[in-house]
């Protein structure tokens, strides 16, 4: 398996996807996006899954995904994301992270709602993946060599 994007996710950028109803379009730049460590020894990545809900990873943790431009080639900039193990309940037990998925989150009033996070890419192709967790903070950064941010996906 490779770094994916989702087709819901190609879609939301170009014309919009229905999210509880309403139409909506993805947006790198306006929008809230997450990050979610996963686990699993035999991952099924299918690219027509839509919502977070769907996948039959486990996620470890969570972390806010901040974002920037999307160039004029359609590459997608974030910022270093940051697992610590105060906020994100690191395990320490040696369970293996072996990818991420960035989503947009769609919270109600709040709550995190995994039926409406739409799914973006899925990554497992990366420096220090898989990771085998031991109680310390786990840093995600993107590729550097374009910008201060990194590239996290080209569409």
């Amino acid at each position: 398996m490779a770094n994916n994007i989702y087709d819901i996710a190609k879609q939301g950028f170009l014309t919009g996807v229905s999210i509880g109803g309403t139409e909506t379009q993805i947006n790198w730049v306006n929008d809230d996006f997450s990050v979610a460590l996963l686990d699993n020894n035999n991952p099924s990545f299918d690219r027509s899954h839509q919502y977070m809900t769907e996948f039959s990873f486990s996620v470890i943790a969570r972390a806010e995904l901040v974002t920037s431009v999307i160039e004029l080639d359609g590459t997608a900039y974030a910022e270093t994301v940051n697992f610590t193990v105060t906020d994100n309940n690191l395990p320490d037990d040696g369970t293996i992270a072996q990818a991420l998925v960035v989503y947009r989150e769609n919270n109600k009033g709040g709550t995190l709602d995994d039926s409406e996070n739409v799914l973006i890419a899925y990554i497992e192709t990366a420096e220090n993946l898989p990771l085998i967790l031991n109680g310390g903070d786990v840093t995600v950064q993107w590729d550097l060599s374009a910008q201060n941010t990194g590239r996290v996906f080209k569409l």
